[in-house]
């Protein structure tokens, strides 16, 4: 009986110390966006996203809509250049 509630323990200290190894979370710290609209309609916007990781992450996915649904059952599309992306990526 002794040896059963021993190796439980055992068992539960384990599975709590490797559940934590790969606890894998992450949050938006702080979002800001700036919009400019040109004259001729163009527009040009600027995000800066700062996120907090908790485990191992190589990054996060962006999808930006382009689709939607317009009056009386029409729909229509962005017209949407990207034209740049970089990594602020801070090492500790």
């Amino acid at each position: 009986m002794l040896i059963a509630k021993c190796c439980l323990r055992i068992v539960a200290v384990v599975a709590l110390l490797t559940a934590s190894a790969f606890a894998r979370d992450w949050r938006i710290a702080n979002f800001t966006s700036n919009m400019t609209v040109a004259q001729d309609g163009t527009m040009t916007v600027r995000e800066h996203i700062v996120l907090d990781f908790e485990g191992r992450f190589q990054g996060i996915y962006r999808d930006i809509p382009i689709q939607y649904p317009g009056p009386h059952g029409s729909n229509y599309t962005l017209f949407l250049t990207v034209t740049g992306v970089t990594d602020g990526r801070v090492t500790n």
